[in-house]
């Protein structure tokens, strides 16, 4: 169960940083995410040079210290010279030979300390260069926001406007027409109903009168009369 949902809690995850990864391509800001990377790889080359400058270093003047003693020692030997015993010619050889040895290494590690040296400048260049653009992208991208924001922010307003204009042109006239329309409708209701009240109210109160068709025998006899 555990390992269920640690997975199903990474997948969130995994599309965050792929809608992550969309926009910073739709924003161009993958550019300084490269540019970055770059950085931090000439940081490491130019701190790896850097240690190694400091190794060929430590070597190339432990070298120069150790010659230095050696010469040191001839130089007493030398001076002492009239009272040479056999050891003394023994360890003349030996330090000669310690001399030529070191005479050699001193010269090897001159030149590794100049390659590293070269090598740590190369290094550092190409980290300050990297630096350097990506501070350009930075910046381009800075002014890439700032003007996007402007131009959506003008978009915005003139979006608002657009329909500020449309509600007063188009949809307040229809309003006022429909409301026009429908008091004009509720008026006329009322009125007829009140017509209707007052047709039923004098049809209540005025009498009835039946009219009745006389005999036949009605008509001779009025003129008769007369």
């Amino acid at each position: 169960m555990f390992r269920l949902r640690r997975v199903s809690s990474l997948v969130p995850l995994s599309r965050i940083e792929q809608l992550g990864m969309f926009l910073n391509r739709i924003t161009g800001y993958h550019h300084v995410e490269g540019r970055k990377h770059l950085v931090l790889v000439k940081e490491t080359e130019m701190n790896y040079a850097k240690e190694s400058l400091q190794r060929s270093k430590q070597v190339y003047e432990e070298t120069i210290e150790d010659r230095k003693r050696v010469q040191k020692d001839l130089a007493a030997l030398y001076q002492r010279q009239d009272t040479w015993t056999e050891t003394d010619i023994n360890l003349l050889a030996e330090l000669a030979k310690k001399d030529r040895l070191l005479d050699s290494s001193e010269t090897q590690s001159k030149l590794n300390f100049r390659q590293a040296s070269a090598a740590f400048d190369k290094a550092q260049a190409e980290y300050l260069s990297q630096l350097r653009e990506r501070y350009v992208e930075e910046q381009m991208y800075s002014d890439k926001i700032r003007s996007a924001n402007t131009y959506w922010t003008f978009g915005l307003i003139s979006t608002h406007f657009l329909i500020f204009m449309l509600v007063q042109l188009w949809f307040e006239p229809r309003k006022k027409d429909q409301l026009r329309k429908e008091i004009s409708d509720a008026i006329e209701n009322v009125a007829q109903a009140d017509r209707d009240l007052l047709k039923a109210l004098t049809e209540q109160m005025t009498p009835k009168v039946e009219f009745r068709q006389p005999p036949k025998d009605f008509w001779p006899l009025v003129c008769a009369v007369f």
